[in-house]
Formats: structure tokens, C-alpha cells, sequence
């Protein structure tokens, strides 16, 4: 019985408690940028709008095809990581989701928007996931409910600080920011 319960309270992953608090606060940051990056966008859209001379239907482009995005390749997680390795499949969706980050800034027309924001929405599909398997794999059992507090406390900060922060920086600079 005594062994059963070691085996339970032993993390999966085995690291030091730095690395381990790393890992959290990696993720955690990620969390929070995937959803602050989501939700600043219904912020902006207005000035968006305006610069691209869009209709309310085009500008509407900008969220929908990021959805449509993430909703298509979140179930290809399932199958990227048995193949390829969650480590693997986390960090290559961590760069293009960047990347795209900074490429819908850079935009210069609605259809490169769109375009980065497909790409956006596909490589965030991993994100949230991952992360969390990731964190319940580097966390004993006890300490489960804890990071999935601070994992779900990520995930409310995000869309609260990515409309504040996007509408301060669209009045006070330009949407691009």
C-alpha cells in the first residue's frame, strides 16, 4: 500500500524544484500571452477597421478564421504527440504562435492579417493543452490542484490584460503594438 502511495506522489517528469518552477511559470506566461494575443483583438478591431477600409464582415475575418483555425488543428494534437513528443510539439508551436504574433502587427493589408491570424490560431492549439499535461506531469499529485489553480488564474488574467493593454496601446500608439 505504502508503495502505491510513493508512486502516486512522485511527478512523472523528474526535475529539481528550480526547473520545476520554471516549467510553471513558463507555461503560465505563455498562458497568459495566448490570451491576452486572442483577446486583444476584439479591442482593436475598430481601428483595424478603419485602416484596412474594411466592412464590419471583413474585419469579422480577423477573429473568425483564428478560431476556425485552432478549432481544426487542436484535435491533430492528439495526434502530433505520440508522434513527435509533447516537448517537441509544445516548443514548435510556441515559435510560429510568436512569430504570427508579430507578423499580424506588421501587416499590411486585411488578407495578411487574416493569413497571420490563421496561422496564429493553428499554432495555439497546442498551447493550452500541452500545458497543462505538462504542468500535471512535473507536479506530484498533491500539488495538482495548486498549479491548476495558478494555471486557471492564467487563464482568466489573460483576456482581462490583453483588451487593457491593446486598447491603451491602439489609442495611445496604433493597433499594430
Amino acid at each position: 500500500a505504502n508503495t502505491f502511495i510513493e508512486a502516486a506522489e512522485k511527478p512523472v517528469l523528474d526535475m529539481p524544484p528550480a526547473q520545476r518552477a520554471l516549467v510553471l511559470v513558463s507555461i503560465i506566461v505563455t498562458a497568459i500571452m495566448l490570451n491576452a494575443a486572442a483577446f486583444t483583438v476584439t479591442t482593436i478591431l475598430p481601428q483595424m477597421q478603419g485602416a484596412f477600409a474594411a466592412t464590419q464582415d471583413e474585419i469579422a475575418w480577423v477573429m473568425t478564421f483564428a478560431l476556425l483555425a485552432t478549432a481544426i488543428t487542436l484535435p491533430l494534437v492528439g495526434w502530433l504527440v505520440p508522434r513527435f513528443g509533447r516537448r517537441r510539439v509544445m516548443l514548435v508551436s510556441i515559435v510560429p504562435f510568436t512569430l504570427s504574433t508579430m507578423f499580424c502587427g506588421l501587416s499590411q493589408s486585411l488578407e495578411a492579417l487574416v493569413f497571420w491570424r490563421i496561422v496564429q490560431g493553428a499554432a495555439s492549439a497546442a498551447l493550452m493543452p500541452l500545458g497543462q499535461l505538462i504542468l500535471l506531469d512535473a507536479y506530484p499529485r498533491s500539488r495538482h490542484a495548486l498549479v491548476i489553480s495558478l494555471f486557471g488564474a492564467a487563464n482568466t488574467v489573460g483576456p482581462i490584460l490583453g483588451p487593457l493593454a491593446g486598447g491603451w496601446l491602439a489609442e495611445n500608439y496604433s493597433w499594430r503594438w
